[in-house]
């Protein structure tokens, strides 16, 4: 309804699927669908070089990544240690990071180390 509202746009029909999974990403893909709702950091959207649109009427809201930590952790370090690493990624960065642990199956802990080595943090 937002995209006829905000946009103008309408479809023929709109089809339910899984949450920006491998059903959305599948019938994307084999053209079963038109558009669909991903999450801008999933590996998906270039491996397959989908579209990303943009949002100037602001439909979707941000979906920035945010670090929580418990309070009986939260030191002045840890909270300073998690702002230096928030400060420094991007979606782009995010997205390459996924790719690498999604499609190539490298080990997530080895990826975050090149990751904060890369930006200077190790």
């Amino acid at each position: 309804r937002g995209l006829k509202s905000v946009y103008g746009i309408e479809f023929e029909r709109f089809r339910p699927l899984d949450v920006a999974g491998p059903l959305t990403v599948s019938a994307l893909k084999s053209g079963k669908v038109d558009c669909a709702n991903l999450f801008s950091t999933q590996s998906a959207i270039g491996v397959n070089g989908f579209v990303s649109l943009t949002d100037p009427k602001k439909l979707i809201a941000s979906q920035a990544i945010v670090p929580l930590v418990a309070k009986a952790v939260a030191t002045p370090e840890t909270t300073a240690a998690l702002d230096q690493v928030s400060a420094k990624l991007t979606t782009r960065g995010v997205e390459e990071m996924v790719r690498r642990v999604e499609i190539d199956k490298a080990d997530a802990a080895e990826v975050a180390q090149d990751f904060l080595r890369a930006q200077g943090l190790d």
